[in-house]
C-alpha cells in the first residue's frame, strides 16, 4: 500500500508554503479621490477595453513587494489587474495625493503622506503663465496700476533638487508713478503707462526649502505697495530724485517724510536702485503651510516675512490666506483662484496635466483708503518630462 502518511506530509508541506507565501507579501489598499481618475484605470486595466465604466466606489489594491502588481477594485471585487506600465502613474497619484490610505483626509493629510513623507515638502514643476493688472488705492496719491506678465519654469533635474528660472514685465501709470518720475507736473508730454520694466528671477530648492535670486532694479519693487505712507513718500522722492528741494510746507509731519517700509522713499533717497541691486527669498513648505522672507537691504528697510496656507480645497475653487509682517506694518492678504479647469492629455504614465485659472484674485486689505487688489489669468503645465530625476 503506498504511503499515504508521507503523501499527507508532502501536501501540508506544500499548503504551508503557499500560506506563509500569501502572509509574506505586503499589500496596500487605496481609495481614488482624484475626479476622473476611475476612468483612466478602467482603460488601462485587462477588462475596461470596450466596456462601460460602472458606478461604484472604486480602489487600487497595491502589492508593494518585491513583485510589485496592481488590481483595479469595484465595491470589494477585482475587476482587472493594471498593467506594469502604469505603476509609475500610480505611485505619483499616491504622492499627489490623487489615492489616498485610510487615514489621509482631512487637514493633516497636507503635512503627512504615508506613501511618501516628503511629498508635503515638494515642490510643484511645471510652466506657469500669468497674465495680471492690479491697483493699488493709497492716501495722498491717485490710484496705483500695474500691467504685469510672469513666465515661470520649474524643473527636478535630478532626484528631490529643483531648478526654476522666471521672466518678467511690468508696467506702472498712475499716482505714484507720476510722484515719482514728475513730481512737479511739468513735463510735457507725459504718458500715463511708463515702459515696460523687465527682470528675472532664479531659484534652487530641495524638499521644503527654496533660495531665490532676482534682479531688483525698479522704482516699484515687488512688495512696494505694503508701504503705508506711499503716497507722500513717493513724492518726496521723486523731488529728490529730480533734484527739487522741499519747501516747509511739503513737510507735515515725520511720519510723512519718509517711507516705513521702503528705504530711499523719503527728501533724501533716490527712489531707483541700482541696476545690479539683487534680492533674496527664502521659502520654506510644509503642505498647505508656507512661509517666505524678503531680503533686499538696499530696498527694504527690514525683512519682509510673510506666513500663509496656500492650494487649499474650498468652496468655487482654490483658496489661500495669511499675512504679511516688516518693521512693524501687518498687512493681511487673501488669493483665489476662481473655478480653475484642467484635463490630462496624452499617455496616463507621462504624467501631462493642462490648467487654466480664467480668474486669480489677490487681495491685501488695511482700511477703506489702502488696499490692494490683482487680477489675472493663469494657465499651468506640467508632465514627467519636467521631472527627469523622478525618485522610484
Amino acid at each position: 500500500a503506498p504511503d499515504s502518511t508521507g503523501a499527507a506530509a508532502d501536501s501540508a508541506h506544500r499548503d504551508s508554503a503557499k500560506q506563509e507565501e500569501v502572509v509574506e507579501r505586503r499589500f496596500e489598499l487605496y481609495d481614488i479621490s482624484e475626479k476622473g481618475l476611475p476612468e483612466v484605470l478602467w482603460k488601462l486595466s485587462e477588462h475596461g477595453e470596450g466596456e462601460e465604466l460602472e458606478e461604484a466606489p472604486y480602489r487600487v489594491l497595491f502589492f508593494s513587494d518585491s513583485l510589485p502588481e496592481a488590481y483595479l477594485i469595484r465595491g470589494g471585487t477585482q475587476v482587472g489587474r493594471l498593467p506594469d506600465s502604469s505603476l509609475p502613474l500610480l505611485r505619483e497619484k499616491i504622492r499627489s495625493g490623487g489615492l489616498k490610505r485610510g487615514g489621509e483626509s482631512g487637514f493633516w493629510k497636507n503635512f503627512w503622506n504615508p506613501g511618501d513623507p516628503l511629498q508635503p515638502f515638494m515642490w510643484e514643476t511645471g510652466l506657469d503663465v500669468r497674465l495680471g493688472t492690479s491697483v493699488l488705492v493709497t492716501r495722498h496719491a491717485s490710484p496705483q496700476y500695474e500691467r504685469r506678465y510672469d513666465m515661470t519654469f520649474v524643473q527636478s533635474p535630478f532626484p528631490w533638487v529643483f531648478t526654476e528660472l522666471g521672466g518678467h514685465f511690468a508696467t506702472y501709470g498712475g499716482g505714484l508713478r507720476r510722484n515719482i518720475y514728475d513730481p512737479m507736473d511739468d513735463a510735457s508730454g507725459y504718458a500715463f503707462w511708463g515702459s515696460p520694466s523687465p527682470w528675472w528671477h532664479v531659484a534652487l530648492g530641495v524638499p521644503g526649502v527654496k533660495w531665490e535670486v532676482a534682479l531688483a532694479n525698479r522704482a516699484f519693487p515687488e512688495l512696494y505697495w505694503l508701504e503705508p505712507n506711499a503716497g507722500q513718500a513717493s513724492y518726496m522722492a521723486g523731488r529728490s530724485h529730480i533734484g527739487v528741494p522741499l519747501s516747509e510746507s511739503d513737510i507735515e509731519t515725520d511720519s510723512l517724510q519718509r517711507g516705513k517700509l521702503m528705504r530711499e522713499w523719503s527728501r533724501n533717497g533716490d527712489p531707483i536702485p541700482s541696476g545690479r541691486n539683487l534680492s533674496h527669498t527664502l521659502q520654506l513648505k510644509a503642505g498647505s503651510l508656507r512661509y517666505s522672507a524678503y531680503i533686499d537691504p538696499d530696498v527694504y528697510r527690514s525683512v519682509v516675512h510673510r506666513a500663509y496656507f496656500g492650494d487649499l480645497q474650498g468652496p468655487l475653487g482654490t483658496w489661500g490666506f495669511g499675512f504679511f509682517l516688516a518693521n512693524g506694518i501687518g498687512q493681511t492678504f487673501l488669493n483665489f483662484d476662481v473655478a480653475p479647469w484642467g484635463f490630462r492629455f496624452g499617455e496616463p504614465a507621462d504624467g501631462n496635466y493642462f490648467r487654466f485659472s480664467l480668474l486669480h484674485l489677490e487681495l491685501a486689505y488695511r482700511d477703506n483708503e489702502r488696499f490692494h487688489i490683482g487680477l489675472a489669468t493663469r494657465v499651468m503645465l506640467d508632465s514627467r518630462a519636467f521631472s527627469y530625476g523622478d525618485r522610484p
